[in-house]
């Protein structure tokens, strides 16, 4: 019996200890370049410090939608063939001509006709695109980051200054 109960204490107590919160921590590039978040979570506190005592960062948090979209490529394809009907004493010729000739009937031709043949193809791919971008100020305590979502300051600073994030999951 003592083992059982030794044996619930000890897993409460593991479960517990695993509800605990884990904070990740992220310092931004000064140049203002994204950083993508690999985990997503709560941002905790945002902590800047610089020489410049003018410098006031804005950490920007960037959500991009991708999706799959149709890529159709058409081609088409036009040929006109003139059929020209000449009648001499001899006899009758006719002489079928491909491009573009004169397109009025000649002088002497009994029949001048067109035949335009239209051909239409269409190629479709499935290609991942980019559809929309969404783009917020993150707030300590209140804004919150998705894995694969991107952070950076909103403008670049000296080199002297750090921006440090704190994301809790």
């Amino acid at each position: 019996m003592k083992r059982i109960a030794l044996l619930a204490a000890a897993l409460l107590a593991a479960g517990a200890f695993s509800l605990r919160a884990e904070v990740g921590f992220l310092d931004l590039p000064a140049s203002g370049t994204p950083v993508t978040i690999l985990e997503g979570g709560k941002v905790a506190w945002i902590d800047a410090v610089s020489t410049n005592a003018a410098w006031t960062p804005t950490v920007k948090i960037v959500r991009e939608s991708w999706q799959d979209v149709a890529d159709i490529k058409t081609t088409v394809f036009t040929n006109t063939a003139y059929t020209v009907v000449w009648t001499n004493a001899v006899g009758t010729y006719t002489n079928v001509v491909y491009g573009p000739p004169a397109p009025n009937k000649p002088a002497n031709a009994t029949a001048f006709t067109t035949n335009t043949t239209t051909r239409t193809t269409a190629t479709t791919n499935w290609a991942v695109r980019l559809v929309a971008v969404e783009t917020n100020t993150a707030t300590a305590g209140t804004s919150y980051v998705a894995p694969k979502d991107k952070v950076m300051l909103s403008a670049p600073a000296d080199s002297r200054s750090r921006t440090t994030i704190a994301i809790e999951r």
